[in-house]
């Protein structure tokens, strides 16, 4: 299982080279620190309900929820969960997918408009 986590980590670095930090364009209509703080922390609660293994890194997981929380309506988000580091990794579980993906978006708060 960790070699096809790590595999997937190598193709995503190739697809997203974007810094984790907040930029200010991201932040400039928001409390300052207070969303990437809450990611940050929500890196956490994903992993512990997912059960996560170390072998998916906490910035691959920090993308994903960055990637999602972008999304501008209901079906960007479900098709930014769906393509993202995050989202190919639930898929290689054998569980539920649809009932993981909906679980994810349940705990990513929409960006502010």
């Amino acid at each position: 299982m960790t070699a096809t986590v790590i595999r997937l980590h190598h193709v995503r670095a190739a697809r997203s080279q974007r810094p984790l930090s907040p930029s200010a364009t991201d932040t400039a209509d928001r409390t300052p620190g207070a969303d990437a703080l809450d990611l940050c922390e929500l890196t956490h609660v994903v992993r512990n309900r997912f059960q996560i293994p170390e072998g998916l890194s906490d910035d691959a997981i920090l993308r994903s929820l960055r990637e999602i929380r972008a999304a501008k309506d209901d079906r960007g988000r479900w098709l930014a969960a769906f393509d993202s580091t995050l989202g190919l990794f639930l898929s290689l579980r054998m569980s539920d997918f649809n009932a993981e993906l909906k679980s994810l978006l349940s705990l990513v708060p929409p960006a502010p408009h």
